[in-house]
C-alpha cells in the first residue's frame, strides 16, 4: 500500500513541477519528499528525509540515498531483485554478470548466450559488437576484406577501389580520377558527379555536384534557385515562374505563396509581393518607398525627399519631377530650363522645333540630324526616314544615312542597322554582311541585329572576335548580343570583373544586376567607412538592410536585446524575461530569482528540485563546501583529488590518475600512457590500440619506429611496414615501396601477388610500362608481353597486337608454333581468309592449295565445294581431271561416292577400301573387279561387301560355294534344297 501512495504522490508533484498540487476547487501545499537514487524510494513512513531501498535483497548505501546488490550479485531489472551469476561476475553497475568475450548475458533465461560469429561482448555493455574486421549487415557481422570503416557499416578498401557489399568485396573504381572515402564510394573530382560507379559526369555551367562523394542518380543542380535541373539537355534551364528552393522542380515559394491559374503566376500571402521568382517582403509602415528621383528621409523614415534640389516633391508625396519648362539631366542628375523648344511630356529631354534636329544633353542645344534623318515627338534620336537607309556611324564624326549594302537588305525595325540575308553579321562601319569566324560557326543563328551568336549557353560574344565562357557562378549577361561587360555574376552580394574574368565580392552592398556594387533599395552610402546606412528599424549587415527582430534595438548599426530580453539559440529573435527573473550577462538566457530554475523552452521559471546540499547558481543545480554533481546527487571526490571549482561537476585526480564521473573514482593511466587534461594518452614512442572502461592500451612501438600523428599505429623507417601482431617492423621486397603501410609496387613494376600487406612485384623489361593497374606489362607497339621470361617480343609479319596477342591481319591466316607465335600468311589474291583465320577461302570456282599457297580454278562445268571441285549433274574423270556424263565411256567405274570416274585396274584388282589397285586379292567381289575382306569362321555373302554366320540367314535363298554364299546353281526353302537348271 506504501508503493501506491509514494507513487501518486509523485506523479502530482511532476504534473505540478513544483510544491503546490490541485485537488478538486481547493489548493493545498505539500511539504518536501526525499529525492532517492538507484533502486530506491522515500520511505512512506518519513517521505521527507529517509529512502528505502525497492527491493529485499538490495542494500542501502553510506549515503543513505541509494541502493545496490550485495558483493558477487547482480540486480535482474525483469524480477527487480538481486540474483546470483551462475558463473562470473557481475559488472561494475551489477547489472548483469560478465563471463566471456564471446558471450552476453541474458536476463531473461539467467544464461550466457554465445554472441554471433565475428562479434565480441563487452564487460561495461551487455551486447555483443562487430570485431574490427567485420561490418553489420542485415543484422549481422560479416568479415571485411581488409578493416572496417568507423561507422561499423561497411568495410575500408585500398586507395582506388570501392568495398561492393552484395559481393563482400573491393572492387576496383572504373573512371580516372576517383579516390577512396570511408564509406567506399567512388568520389569523382570536384564539378562532376559518380552517376551508378560507372561514370564521372561534368556538370555544366552553373551547376555543381548535387550531393558530393555518393552515388548519384538525379545529376548536377543549379547554383541559381531561378533555374532547374534538365537531365535530357545536361543544361540549367530557367524557371517561367517560381523557384527550385525545394527540389530541381519549378514552384511557388513554400508555405508562403500559392499558383495563381488565372496567370500561371504566383500569388504571395502577407506582406510579400511576387518578384517573377520569390515572395519579397513590402516595406509598409516601417519604411516608406519612394518613386521617382526621391529617396527616403534619413531623419523621417515614413517621409520621401527628392535626389536634388532641383526637384520638386509631387502631390503623391512619393515621387519628384522637374518643375514646368525644365527636364532632367540623366548625366548630371539635375533639372534644366530648355533654351530652345519645350520638355517632353516625360520632362527627360527638350523637344527641338524642327523633327530634323535632335537635342544635344551635353552641350544643351539643338543639332541638326544628318542628311535623311529625323527625330519623333517622343524620341530623342534620329532615324533614316528613306526606306532601305540606315544610320551608319563613322568614326570621329557624325554618323550619316547611308542605304542597306547598296540597297539589297532591309534596315532592322528600329532603322538603326542592316539585316543581313543569310547567317552573317552585318558591319555597320563597312556597310556590308561578314561572315562569323570559325568559333561561332557551330551555332550561327539569324536575328533581327544580324549578331554572331556563341555556340552553348553561358558563352559572351566579345566584339565579334571570341566566345568567352561564364565561370562558375556567373552567367551570360546580355544573352545574343554583343558584349563589352562580359559576364553577370548570379550571387547578387558579387560583381563581374573583366580584369580577372572572376566574381568578386563587394565590399559592400550589392550589385543588383548591374555590375557595380551600390547600397541596397532604403539605405545610403556612408562615406567615412564606405559602407551602407539603413532607414528605419534596419541594420547593415554588409550587404543588404535587415530588420531588428521584437524587443530589440538599434544602436551603431548594431541590434541589440533591450535590457529585459535575451537573444534566442538561433539569434534571431529577442524574448522577454519572464518575471522575477533578468538576462544573464551575455543575455542568452535569464537567471530566476530565489531557488528557481530557468526552462528556456517555455519561458518560465520553475522550482527547483535539486538534491541536498546543493543550490541554485547561474541557473544550474550547483553542489556546495567542495562537493560535486554526481548523477543528481552531491558527492564528495575520492581520495587524493580535490573538486573542480570552474563546474563542481567532476573532481581533479592527483599525479598520473583520471576521473570517471559513472564511479566516481580516480584510475591509474596504464604503462606507456600519460595523463593530459583528464585523459589518458600513449606516450610519444607508443600507439593506442583500444579503449577499455575509459584507458587506452597502448603499446610501445619497434625500436625502428615512430608513432604516426594520432597515435593509431607505428610507422617504420626505411622502405619498410608495420605489423601489429608481432610488434614489428618488415622491409619491403625488391621493386616495391611502402605506402600508407602496404607494400605497392613501384612505378616501372607490376604486381605478381599480394597478400594484406606484403606484396611480390617484378619489374617490367626495358621499354614497357605496367598498365593502369600494374597488373601486367605493356609492351612497345606490336608487342606482346610473357609473364613467364619477363620480355616484350614482336610479333611476325602480317600480324598486330590485340589485347597482349599476335592477331593475324584481316586478310591473312595464321599457324602456331610452339613458342606461342603466330605465323600469319597472306591469302592469294582473290580469296579471303575463314572466320576462324585457319585457312583461305578461295571463290567458288577455284580450289586452295596450302603447299603453294594459291588459287587453282576447277574442271568446266565443276564448282568448289569445301575446298573440292564437285560436277555440276555428272561425274569427275579423275585421269583428267574433267567433268563426264558417263563413267563406262572413259572405261572406268563409279568411285563409292558417286562422284568420280576411276579406271580399272587392268589386269590388277582395285582395294574395296581405297579405291587402289593390287596385283592379288583373296576374295573377289561378283563381277571380279575389286577386292574383298577374308571372312574368318564365316561366309562373304551374296553382295561380298560383309560377313555373315550362315547363308541361309544371309537371305533365306543362297547356299554355300567355297568361302562365300551364291544364288546360282541351287535355292534353299523350307530345309528342301534344290538345284536350279540352266
Amino acid at each position: 500500500m506504501f508503493v501506491l501512495i509514494y507513487i501518486l504522490i509523485s506523479q502530482q508533484n511532476l504534473q505540478n513541477d513544483g510544491d503546490i498540487a490541485q485537488s478538486g476547487n481547493q489548493v493545498q501545499k505539500l511539504s518536501a519528499v526525499k529525492i532517492c537514487g538507484q533502486y530506491a524510494m522515500p520511505d512512506p513512513n518519513n517521505l521527507a528525509s529517509a529512502c528505502i531501498c525497492q527491493g529485499s535483497s538490495l542494500v542501502l548505501q553510506v549515503d543513505l540515498v541509494s541502493c545496490a546488490c550485495p558483493v558477487s550479485m547482480y540486480y535482474n531489472s525483469l524480477e527487480k531483485s538481486c540474483l546470483s551469476c551462475p558463473s562470473g561476475t557481475p559488472d561494475i553497475s551489477q547489472s548483469f554478470c560478465y563471463s566471456a568475450n564471446t558471450k552476453y548475458f541474458n536476463l531473461a533465461t539467467k544464461l550466457y548466450t554465445n554472441c554471433y560469429s565475428n562479434s565480441l561482448s563487452s564487460p561495461t555493455q551487455n551486447y555483443c559488437t562487430c570485431t574490427a574486421s567485420a561490418y553489420l549487415k542485415g543484422g549481422m557481422c560479416t568479415a571485411c576484406p581488409g578493416a572496417r570503416s568507423n561507422d561499423l557499416l561497411t568495410c575500408l578498401c585500398p586507395d582506388g577501389s570501392r568495398f561492393d557489399e552484395s559481393s563482400g568485396t573491393c572492387l576496383a573504381c572504373l573512371i580516372t580520377g576517383q579516390v577512396f572515402n570511408d564509406r567506399s564510394v567512388c568520389t569523382c573530382e570536384i564539378g562532376t558527379v559518380n552517376i551508378g560507379n560507372s561514370s564521372c559526369q561534368v556538370c555544366a555551367h552553373g551547376s555543381v555536384d548535387r550531393n558530393p562523394g555518393v552515388v548519384n542518380t538525379e545529376g548536377c543542380m543549379c547554383e541559381d534557385k531561378r533555374y532547374y535541373w534538365s537531365n535530357t539537355i545536361n543544361r540549367c534551364v530557367r524557371c517561367a515562374f517560381g523557384n527550385t528552393e525545394t527540389g530541381n522542380s519549378c514552384a511557388c515559394p513554400v508555405q508562403i505563396s500559392m499558383i495563381n491559374m488565372a496567370n500561371n503566376n504566383c500569388t504571395c500571402f502577407g506582406n510579400t509581393y511576387f518578384d517573377g521568382h520569390f515572395c519579397v517582403e513590402k516595406l509598409v509602415n516601417e519604411m516608406k518607398v519612394c518613386g521617382s528621383y526621391a529617396k527616403p528621409d534619413p531623419n523621417n523614415a515614413m517621409a520621401c525627399i527628392c535626389d536634388d534640389s532641383s526637384l520638386v516633391l509631387q502631390a503623391d508625396a512619393i515621387n519628384c519631377k522637374c518643375k514646368t519648362g525644365f527636364y532632367y539631366n540623366s548625366v548630371s542628375k539635375t533639372c534644366y530650363t530648355c533654351t530652345t523648344g519645350t520638355p517632353d511630356l516625360l520632362q527627360t529631354f527638350c523637344v527641338c522645333p524642327s523633327t530634323s534636329n535632335y537635342f544635344d544633353m551635353v552641350s544643351q542645344t539643338c543639332k541638326a540630324c544628318p542628311s535623311g534623318g529625323r527625330t519623333s515627338a517622343s524620341s530623342n534620336a534620329c532615324i533614316c526616314f528613306v526606306p532601305g537607309n540606315y544610320l551608319k556611324p563613322i568614326i570621329d564624326k557624325e554618323a550619316t544615312c547611308a542605304p542597306c549594302f547598296g540597297g539589297q537588305l532591309m534596315r532592322t525595325t528600329d532603322k538603326l542597322t542592316c539585316k543581313c540575308t543569310s547567317p552573317k553579321r552585318f558591319d555597320e562601319y563597312a556597310n556590308e554582311c561578314i561572315g562569323c569566324s570559325a568559333v561561332f560557326t557551330s551555332s550561327l543563328l539569324y536575328n533581327d541585329r544580324s549578331i554572331c551568336m556563341c555556340p552553348e549557353i553561358g558563352q559572351v560574344n566579345i566584339n565579334n572576335a571570341s566566345c568567352q565562357q561564364c565561370i562558375s557562378g556567373s552567367v551570360d549577361n546580355n544573352p545574343g548580343q554583343l558584349n563589352a561587360d562580359g559576364c553577370q555574376c548570379i550571387n547578387k552580394n558579387y560583381f563581374w570583373s573583366n580584369q580577372n574574368n572572376t566574381c568578386t565580392e563587394c565590399p559592400y552592398g550589392i550589385s543588383n544586376f548591374s555590375n557595380q556594387c551600390v547600397c541596397p533599395v532604403q539605405s545610403v552610402v556612408n562615406s567615412l567607412n564606405n559602407s551602407c546606412i539603413c532607414f528605419g528599424f534596419f541594420y547593415f549587415d554588409g550587404h543588404s538592410c535587415v530588420k531588428c527582430p521584437l524587443n530589440s534595438i538599434l544602436s551603431n548599426n548594431v541590434c541589440k536585446c533591450n535590457s529585459d530580453s535575451y537573444l534566442n539559440a538561433d539569434q534571431t529573435a529577442c524574448i522577454q524575461c519572464p518575471l522575477q527573473s533578468s538576462p544573464n550577462n551575455g543575455q542568452t538566457s535569464c537567471n530566476c530569482e530565489g531557488n528557481n530554475l530557468f526552462d528556456i523552452s517555455s519561458n518560465t521559471c520553475n522550482a527547483a528540485a535539486c538534491p541536498e546540499f546543493s543550490s541554485v547558481i547561474n541557473n544550474v543545480c550547483t553542489c556546495s563546501n567542495g562537493l560535486i554533481m554526481n548523477n543528481n546527487m552531491c558527492k564528495s571526490c575520492p581520495l587524493n583529488s580535490v573538486a573542480d571549482s570552474s563546474t563542481f561537476t567532476s573532481c581533479l585526480c592527483d599525479g598520473n590518475y583520471i576521473y570517471f564521473a559513472s564511479s566516481n573514482s580516480c584510475e591509474a593511466c596504464p604503462s606507456n600512457s600519460v595523463k593530459s587534461g583528464n585523459i589518458c594518452e600513449c606516450d610519444g614512442q607508443s600507439y593506442q590500440e583500444s579503449i577499455s572502461n575509459g584507458l587506452p592500451s597502448c603499446y610501445l612501438c619497434p625500436s625502428s619506429s615512430t608513432p604516426d600523428k594520432q597515435a593509431n599505429t607505428c610507422v617504420c623507417s626505411g622502405n619498410s611496414f608495420y605489423t601489429p601482431s608481432t610488434n614489428s617492423c618488415s622491409a619491403c621486397q625488391e621493386n616495391s615501396t611502402v605506402v600508407n603501410n602496404v607494400c605497392t609496387c613501384d612505378s616501372d613494376s607490376y604486381l605478381v601477388s599480394q597478400n594484406a600487406i606484403l606484396a611480390v612485384c617484378f619489374k617490367c623489361p626495358v621499354f614497357s610500362t605496367p598498365d593502369s593497374v600494374h597488373f601486367t606489362c605493356v609492351c612497345q607497339s606490336n608487342q606482346f608481353y610473357s609473364p613467364s621470361n619477363n620480355t616484350c617480343t614482336s610479333c611476325l609479319q602480317n600480324s598486330s597486337i590485340v589485347n597482349n596477342n599476335c592477331v593475324c591481319d584481316s586478310d591473312s591466316y595464321q599457324v602456331s608454333n610452339s613458342s606461342g607465335l603466330v605465323s600469319c600468311f597472306k591469302c592469294p589474291p582473290l580469296s579471303t581468309p575463314n572466320q576462324q583465320q585457319l585457312t583461305c577461302l578461295c571463290p567458288i570456282s577455284a580450289y586452295y592449295t596450302q603447299a603453294n599457297n594459291s588459287c587453282t580454278l576447277c574442271p568446266q562445268n565443276s564448282l568448289q565445294t569445301d575446298n573440292i571441285c564437285v560436277c555440276q549433274n555428272s561425274f569427275m574423270n579423275l585421269q583428267n581431271s574433267a567433268c563426264i556424263s558417263d563413267c563406262t565411256l572413259e572405261n572406268a567405274y563409279i568411285s563409292f561416292n558417286n562422284t568420280a570416274c576411276v579406271q580399272y585396274c587392268t589386269p590388277f584388282y582395285i582395294a574395296l577400301s581405297d579405291d587402289k589397285c593390287v596385283n592379288q586379292c583373296v576374295i573377289l567381289n561378283a563381277d571380279k573387279t575389286r577386292c574383298v575382306q577374308k571372312c574368318e569362321n564365316s561366309f562373304l555373302n551374296v553382295a561380298g561387301d560383309q560377313c555373315v554366320n550362315d547363308c541361309f540367314e544371309e537371305d533365306g535363298n543362297s547356299y554355300l560355294d567355297g568361302e562365300r554364299c551364291s544364288i546360282e546353281k541351287c535355292v534353299k526353302k523350307d530345309r528342301v534344297e534344290f538345284e536350279i537348271l540352266d
